[in-house]
C-alpha cells in the first residue's frame, strides 16, 4: 500500500541533493524510500530519505517527525 506524505527534508546540502536537483535528476513529486537509522549517533529515532530510483540519499526527516515514522518504516 502507497502512502503520500509532504515533509521538508533536512540536511539535503551534506547530501546529493543539490547535486542532483541541478541535473534535472531530482524534481518535487519523486518516490522516495524512508530508513530508520537507530544507530545514528545523533538521533536514535533518525529518519533517511533515499530516492527510490537510484538509492541516493538527499537527507533526514526533521528530528520531531522522527519518532512517528521511526516506528512505521523498515
Amino acid at each position: 500500500m502507497l502512502k503520500y506524505a509532504t515533509l521538508r527534508i533536512k540536511g539535503t546540502p551534506f547530501y546529493c541533493a543539490p547535486d542532483l536537483f541541478k541535473k534535472g535528476l531530482l524534481k518535487p513529486g519523486m518516490d522516495v524510500c524512508l530508513e530508520h537509522q537507530p544507530q545514528n549517533p545523533y538521533d536514535r529515532n533518525a529518519v533517511a530519505v533515499f530516492l527510490k530510483n537510484s538509492h541516493a540519499m538527499l537527507g533526514h526527516i526533521a528530528r520531531e517527525y522522527a519518532p512517528k515514522y521511526a516506528k512505521i518504516v523498515f
